[in-house]
């Protein structure tokens, strides 16, 4: 390689730029210039660097001393061959910018020694110097000269570092304030109080404070009398969400007051020796994170600064010093916007959490509203169920507790998670003196917020009459109750009755507002459910009295007593579209004076029939006779096991139900249990059987048909005791027919026509 003068221009451009860089502060584009192996001998006497992140970092650190501030002019430069190396000699003047003036500084020697590498000029070595301006043209050393200013100098490198030794520990503490800003402007959620907390806490380590206990926020609730406690913990290096009570302890007291107070507020507090061990067993019995290095420490030191409604603090085991106070209220602005953003998250989240609660009473409030029929509850109890367990109540069960104070009855619709249906509908008397007067009380007060616990041997009495009240309850709700050791009521009263759930804790404040505000939703909608079920009755009982009316009309328009058959018939079907669930329809019609019945009979799969059942010994027909003489209008018999096949063997054999169409005979015997069920007026009974026993309500719509057949029972009888007559006189006109021909017979001859005559009647 020879050095020509286009290669001097190619040295030259990337030494202009590298010092053109240094006069404007653009170190990252000084550092692309310089070899890994970079090596400078400075004019200051600590800039001496062996590499290139040294040297950088000197530049990185010193540069704002240089930028904008220095000029070189009268540059004489000159370049030198060193085998492949190219150094390059520098003599210029160096300005300085003072006010807005430029003043001559020094003399300013640069030797720069250059390598080609990796097809880029690079520089791997910098020597520079300030000429000694001290000698004159024929000294070597100006002896009187260095002492002199020696001293001076001296004195300036003492104001000098302590100058440098500020800047950065300013730098040092600017930038773990801005780690705490960083972290409180990420902020997404109120835990990550507890980041901020933390960072607060190691930062302060860093910058010298020992013995950190713990760092700590207070979010004060004054209605509630606590602060929301978010608190990094240095030497056991856990982090911890504690509500926290400051009512009950005259430290936590004073403290509070002072801080509430409100912003500028500080509170500092020191305990010593044996306190601190009091302190230590006081809050052993509160809920705060138990700190066992206070068993050894012979101080606990607090020191809080409020900013109103929060407060930031910090506590040591050994007390702080001026400076260290200093440095934690420079934490302190920090801080405030890390709580600023705390409240507008806060804020965000009650907004968000308000619109799911809207969201979720209008979804109940719509399906109010669509309810066409009162069995629709059971849907709607489903809907409230879903909904609360969606904003995060952990229920066992969801309950629609409706009471009637006159009848001193309630109506419990029940919705579980265990159960894979519906809510379905109790019905309860009260059973347990106390759970009930509480209750009784709570509707009366229309108390919003009612809460009742059953543990111990209280529960297990609650449980036995509870589960004998209704011994239908599934099990899945049998075993939510039974299993806890503590079960909690939870309910909201309203004028219907209580939006009540249970759980094994009681709700907070926020849940029992949210659950009231359910309550008033399904209490605005309870004029629609008793609207409906006023017009379902009103229907109802339309239904019944057509289904009357019909069987009325039937029987008053029977011409003869055989017409029992399709009386039995029309009975049948509009029992059936009653809902009544029968296989067969009966009327029996008991002999007085033998206690014989005969029967007429409708079912689904064959024409109404009528036999005759003698009076016997079979249990099933003595508890029949003795429910007639009873007249109970309300008979009740589960035909099943042995007696069935012993009541089947006899009237399939021994009375006419044995010329009963094959199929119905079959199904009759196949059947295992029978619930039979009657209604006992003067005529007999009215009389149905089915695979289940009757509600109440349906027991009262066979005994209103039995009362119409009562009433028209005197019409049988009128048209039984006219046929008698009817075929009394037809066999006594007969008689005087066969008398008449007898009579008028001339000769034997004529006998033949007496038999026929006789025949013919």
């Amino acid at each position: 390689m020879k050095l020509t003068k286009k290669l001097e221009t190619e040295i030259l451009k990337v030494y202009n730029t590298y010092w053109n860089c240094y006069l404007k502060g653009d170190v990252k584009t000084m550092a692309t210039l310089l070899v890994d192996e970079y090596t400078q001998v400075g004019s200051a006497e600590t800039e001496v660097f062996f590499n290139k992140k040294d040297a950088v970092k000197f530049l990185h650190d010193t540069i704002d001393q240089v930028a904008g501030k220095l000029e070189m002019r009268s540059r004489n430069i000159k370049f030198e061959q060193q085998e492949h190396l190219i150094l390059v000699h520098e003599l210029c003047d160096v300005y300085a910018l003072t006010g807005k003036k430029w003043i001559f500084y020094s003399k300013f020697r640069a030797s720069t020694l250059m390598q080609h590498k990796t097809g880029k000029w690079k520089i791997i070595h910098q020597h520079t110097s300030f000429p000694d301006t001290r000698t004159g043209d024929s000294e070597n050393i100006a002896i009187e000269k260095i002492a002199e200013e020696n001293q001076q100098l001296h004195e300036a490198v003492k104001r000098r570092t302590v100058e440098l030794e500020n800047k950065n520990r300013e730098l040092e503490i600017e930038t773990a304030l801005e780690k705490v800003r960083v972290i409180a402007m990420g902020m997404k959620e109120p835990a990550d109080m507890l980041k901020v907390c933390k960072t607060i806490s190691l930062q302060l380590a860093k910058l010298g404070i020992k013995e950190i206990r713990n760092v700590q926020t207070a979010i004060f609730y004054e209605s509630r009398g606590t602060y929301m406690n978010y608190e990094y913990y240095a030497k056991h290096k856990k982090t911890f969400i504690t509500e926290t009570v400051y009512t009950d302890h005259k430290v936590a007291k004073a403290f509070a007051a002072k801080m509430l107070k409100g912003k500028g507020e500080i509170y500092i507090t020191h305990i010593k020796g044996k306190k601190v061990k009091e302190w230590l067993a006081y809050q052993k019995t509160t809920n705060v994170f138990i700190d066992r290095f206070l068993e050894k420490a012979s101080s606990l030191n607090y020191y809080w600064h409020s900013l109103g409604p929060v407060a930031l603090g910090i506590s040591t085991y050994v007390p702080l010093g001026e400076d260290e106070l200093k440095l934690f209220q420079r934490f302190l602005n920090v801080f405030e916007l890390a709580y600023t953003r705390y409240l507008d998250i806060e804020l965000a989240l009650a907004q968000a959490k308000e619109a799911r609660i809207e969201l979720a009473l209008e979804r109940v409030r719509a399906r109010a509203m669509a309810m066409q029929n009162s069995n629709e509850l059971a849907e709607l109890v489903s809907a409230l169920f879903k909904e609360l367990t969606q904003l995060d109540f952990s229920l066992t069960s969801c309950i629609i507790w409706m009471h009637d104070h006159e009848q001193a009855t309630n109506t419990l619709w029940i919705a579980s998670a265990e159960l894979n249906k519906p809510a379905q509908p109790f019905h309860v008397k009260p059973f347990h003196d106390d759970f009930f007067k509480s209750i009784i009380h709570a509707w009366k007060a229309k108390d919003s917020s009612w809460i009742y616990t059953l543990k111990g041997s209280e529960k297990k009495i609650f449980e036995k009459a509870f589960f004998k009240e209704l011994p239908n309850l599934p099990g899945p709700l049998r075993k939510a109750l039974n299993v806890p050791k503590q079960v909690v009521f939870s309910a909201s009263f309203n004028n219907f009755g209580a939006l009540e759930i249970v759980e094994t804790e009681a709700l907070t404040d926020e849940k029992f507002e949210i659950l009231h505000r359910f309550g008033k939703v399904f209490d605005s909608s309870y004029t629609r459910f008793n609207d409906l079920k006023k017009a379902e009755a009103q229907a109802r009982e339309a239904q019944i009295e057509l289904g009357l009316e019909r069987v009325r009309a039937r029987a008053m328009a029977m011409q003869k007593s055989d017409e029992l058959k399709e009386l039995i018939g029309t009975v049948y079907n509009e029992l059936t579209k009653l809902d009544l669930s029968l296989d067969r329809c009966l009327i029996w019609i008991m002999n007085s004076e033998d206690l014989s019945s005969r029967l007429w009979m409708a079912n689904a799969e064959s024409q109404p029939v009528n036999f005759y059942i003698p009076h016997h010994d079979n249990p099933p027909y003595l508890a029949f006779v003795k429910a007639w003489k009873d007249r109970n209008r309300r008979w009740f018999y589960d035909l099943h096991g042995q007696v069935k096949k012993e009541w089947d063997a006899y009237v399939f054999s021994q009375t006419e139900m044995k010329h009963l169409p094959g199929p119905v005979k079959k199904n009759m015997q196949a059947t295992d249990r029978v619930m039979l069920a009657g209604s006992f007026h003067n005529f007999g009974c009215l009389q149905t059987a089915g695979p289940e026993p009757l509600k109440e309500e349906q027991f009262d719509i066979l005994n209103r048909f039995a009362k119409v057949f009562d009433l028209t029972y005197t019409r049988f009888n009128d048209l039984k005791q006219a046929e008698a007559q009817t075929r009394e006189a037809q066999i006594e006109l007969g008689l005087e027919r066969v008398r008449a021909r007898a009579m008028a017979m001339q000769n034997s001859d004529e006998l033949k026509e007496l038999i026929g005559t006789v025949f013919t009647e």
